[in-house]
């Protein structure tokens, strides 16, 4: 060890051989993976709620999307919260084969009052759901979402 470099590159080298062995432990460890479970039959029940305000052009094909999932459709109930609409929106959801809140009130306006408004009916239902699905109307869903 001639120069003051040796004293500071040789740990230094060291450190870098442990990182690049630890990293190729884990990738390695990476490529053997635990089977995943598949739920064969599906349990849980599921509450998806879409406000909406004047989404008449839109919330047609959202609903008959969510019709379409793969998953069983009596685990899950469609609800759409026509908020303050002068639209058709809620006569399209109910067309289409959603449960329509509407909802009149121009002090509170707003997504956030009206998921409010929706959660305190929803809790109040005889049915109870393990989970519930916030949309906006102009979402589309992939078939396997629930």
């Amino acid at each position: 060890m001639n120069h003051v470099f040796d004293y500071i590159m040789i740990p230094m080298q060291l450190i870098i051989i442990f990182f690049t062995l630890y990293y190729f432990g884990i990738a390695l460890f990476g490529i053997f993976r635990k089977p995943e479970k598949k739920i064969l039959t599906p349990e849980k029940t599921f509450a998806i709620v879409i406000p909406a305000h004047n989404e008449e052009k839109v919330i047609g094909q959202l609903i008959e999307n969510l019709q379409v999932l793969n998953y069983p459709r009596e685990l899950y109930d469609i609800y759409v919260i026509a908020d303050n609409c002068t639209d058709q929106t809620a006569q399209i959801a109910r067309n289409g084969g959603a449960i329509v809140y509407e909802r009149y009130n121009l002090q509170q306006r707003g997504k956030g009052y009206a998921i409010e408004w929706m959660f305190n009916k929803l809790f109040r239902l005889n049915r109870h759901y393990d989970g519930v699905v916030v949309f906006d109307a102009d979402n589309l869903v992939h078939p396997n979402f629930l």
